[in-house]
């Protein structure tokens, strides 16, 4: 080994023949602990690059140097900030929310950083999985966001004191092609009185499910989760004061609604004529074959479906005709929304989110401005038409 004029740097030889530079600097006292900071920094291509990096460590001073050595030695992986950061989510989380949160982390987080110290992810590492994320999936925002909420954990327990997130560019969209257009996931009056007439003739619980979720805009599990004693036949109101969810296991439960908003669960939903003769139509039906149950909707043991079971419905419905629109189970409530904004050109945007239960009113704001462009749509159609 040769050593070079300045004692703290060191030059050396590999057995290979490459030479190398290694940098041993004394920093100063850590603050924090009383104690003297001291680095090392091997394979150093030259004695200048040494020498500059001593200079960068030192403006760094001794507290930040001590620290990243500090978390360095802890050693903590990503899979021990997960274990941490779910006990606390736990505590204010629904079951099926935990059990999506954990299909994430299970893939593709895990595999990704699960061994990683929470301390040494780099911000290419995360630049590469939220490309990929965006590349492949169209909500990537939710396994974007999980691993942003792990770092943030991390940095509040002290685990690691750098966000690689402030060095990473996210997409602003999905790269993923939707197989359907998620703005036209509704149907016409008229196309929503085929699709009922349809599952009428088929079958008629899934017609009544069908049509309250339609008719209310209430969301799938809430529409399963509805019992008799829920409907103030008097004052023609429903109220909506649970859902079925799942827990953390997996298995079905009922819970809260999504928003746990008071009035929809207080004061009711107002019944349509319609709605309340087709309700009296259908208890009058479950009366016939004596039927106990406390549950509009339920199995033949009485106990109530599982969320999965309106999409079989669906399926069959679709199965059995064809040409009836396709849309997903969230289009019946989209549907009311729109039928309601283009029926009613004065409607409140706030009196639609009362109805369809939206936490925030931008929520419902999103489909009141689709239906605002296909309406401007069809008058620069109609001027057309016209010469105008």
């Amino acid at each position: 080994m040769v050593i070079c004029h300045e004692k703290r740097i060191q030059q050396y030889q590999l057995k290979d023949g490459k030479t190398y530079y290694r940098l041993k600097t004394y920093i100063g006292i850590n603050p924090e602990t009383k104690r003297p900071v001291k680095v090392t920094r091997s394979k150093l291509k030259t004695r200048k690059e040494a020498e500059q990096l001593r200079i960068k460590l030192k403006a760094q001073g001794a507290t930040k140097i001590g620290r990243k050595q500090y978390l360095n030695k802890q050693q903590i992986t990503v899979t021990d900030v997960w274990n941490s950061w779910l006990k606390v989510y736990k505590l204010d989380a629904r079951g099926s929310t935990i059990v999506h949160k954990k299909m994430i982390w299970n893939n593709p987080t895990k595999p990704r950083f699960g061994e990683v110290y929470i301390s040494h992810i780099s911000s290419e590492h995360v630049q590469n999985f939220v490309d990929d994320m965006a590349n492949n999936y169209l909500e990537y925002r939710s396994y974007i966001n999980l691993l942003k909420s792990l770092i943030k954990h991390a940095i509040i327990k002290g685990w690691t004191d750098y966000d690689p997130f402030n060095r990473v560019v996210i997409p602003k969209k999905s790269a993923k092609k939707h197989t359907r257009n998620p703005k036209d996931n509704y149907l016409e009056l008229d196309e929503l009185q085929r699709f009922l007439t349809a599952a009428k003739k088929l079958h008629f619980e899934w017609y009544v499910y069908f049509f309250i979720t339609a008719s209310l805009g209430v969301r799938r599990g809430e529409s399963l989760a509805l019992k008799w004693s829920d409907i103030n036949w008097n004052d023609k109101l429903i109220y909506i004061r649970r859902t079925v969810t799942t827990d953390e296991q997996g298995q079905k439960a009922l819970g809260p609604t999504k928003t746990s908003d008071k009035y929809r669960k207080n004061n009711g939903l107002p019944i349509s004529d319609h709605l309340l003769k087709v309700l009296k139509e259908f208890k009058a039906y479950r009366t016939k074959w004596y039927d106990k149950s406390e549950f509009l909707f339920h199995t033949p043991d009485n106990d109530f479906y599982t969320t999965q079971a309106p999409s079989f419905w669906l399926a069959q419905l679709y199965k059995h005709d064809p040409t009836l629109k396709h849309i997903t189970m969230h289009g019946l409530r989209h549907t009311l929304a729109t039928l309601m904004f283009e029926t009613n050109n004065n409607l409140n945007p706030e009196d639609v989110a009362y109805q369809l239960g939206h936490k925030h009113v931008s929520t419902t704001l999103d489909i009141y401005t689709s239906i605002t462009k296909k309406k401007k749509a069809e008058l620069t159609k109609t001027r057309n038409k016209l010469g105008l």
